[in-house]
């Protein structure tokens, strides 16, 4: 992996796609301004971060690499933004899907059988 270039996406993400400033940097990676110089120019070790910066929705294999990887960081965005941050809320939602299914089914089997 070329530190330089990922360092490079890292900067372009934080200051471009986000727009963000490095205090804001800062406060989403939970770490001290006085070191957020570090991490952008490669001083401290990323991978502490990654867990935030996926969070936050950046795709971290493409970070490392320059690679798109699935829309597993898009999604995991999207779904920040409609409110399911937590695994709890996302267990619920889980099971939400799995009750809506069994519904269908249910519906499904009912018409056929009213259909005979």
């Amino acid at each position: 992996m070329n530190e330089q270039k990922t360092l490079e996406r890292l900067r372009y993400w934080v200051f471009e796609e986000k727009k963000w400033t490095k205090a804001e940097f800062a406060r989403r990676m939970k770490i001290q301004a006085q070191h957020v110089n570090g991490y952008l120019e490669g001083k401290h070790d990323l991978e502490n971060l990654y867990f935030y910066l996926q969070r936050e929705g950046c795709d971290v294999t493409w970070l490392q690499t320059g690679e798109k990887r699935s829309n597993e960081a898009e999604l995991l965005q999207k779904l920040k933004e409609s409110g399911i941050d937590t695994t709890e809320k996302l267990d619920e939602l889980l099971r939400l899907g799995e009750a809506a299914g069994d519904f269908m089914k249910s519906a499904q089997r009912l018409a056929k059988l009213q259909s005979k």
